[in-house]
């Protein structure tokens, strides 16, 4: 992740709101990545700390978009489709 990115560290829910409140702390994401994958024996493995670029979500009162349904997430199909095709080696 780059230098734009950062990991918010809310101690409670009531935390997670939009606009962010200045107070609550949060670390640099810079070099820090979210998932991996490698070759492992016969077989392929993916693993990812956050599944909701993979998921459809809708969040509150106002059903905002979130996960694969964030406007700003087009890439995120295809990049789904992607991993599932090198999990099947037809990429």
């Amino acid at each position: 992740m780059g230098d734009d990115y950062n990991i918010y560290l809310p101690s409670n829910v009531s935390q997670i709101k939009r606009p962010l409140p200045e107070s609550l702390p949060y670390i640099s994401g810079r070099g820090l990545v979210n998932g991996a994958y490698l070759k492992y024996g016969k077989g392929r493995v993916v693993i990812f700390g956050d599944g909701a670029p993979f998921s459809a979500q809708l969040q509150g009162i106002k059903s905002e978009k979130r996960g694969m349904n964030h406007p700003g997430a087009i890439q995120n199909a295809q990049f789904l489709l992607n991993i599932i095709h090198w999990l099947d080696d037809k990429l």
